[in-house]
């Protein structure tokens, strides 16, 4: 499968944060699968395309990776922020 994917951590370059933002901003993004941080997705600018490519059905998954433990922990307390932007979401623990 060929299926494009891309990543995004809080050691992303600048440059990739902008070029996947800009990815996201368009009327039709390539990017379908989009691997993620928390730290990276509480930012104001990631809630919010997320939340307009959610409510035009344009996002197809995105994933929580390395979520830590103590994230892990607060995730409880984030949960309803998460669903409000996302409807759903996935996250995998670290190993």
């Amino acid at each position: 499968m060929n299926i494009p994917s891309d990543y995004c951590t809080v050691d992303t370059s600048a440059k990739d944060k902008e070029r996947l933002i800009n990815d996201f901003n368009s009327e039709n993004p390539k990017t379908l699968i989009l691997f993620i941080t928390p730290e990276v997705f509480l930012t104001f600018s990631w809630k919010d395309i997320f939340r307009t490519l959610r409510l035009k059905n344009k996002l197809g998954l995105l994933v929580f990776d390395e979520v830590s433990d103590i994230f892990h922990s607060l995730l409880i307390i984030i949960i309803p922020l998460i669903t409000l932007y996302l409807g759903s979401f996935y996250y995998s623990m670290g190993m």
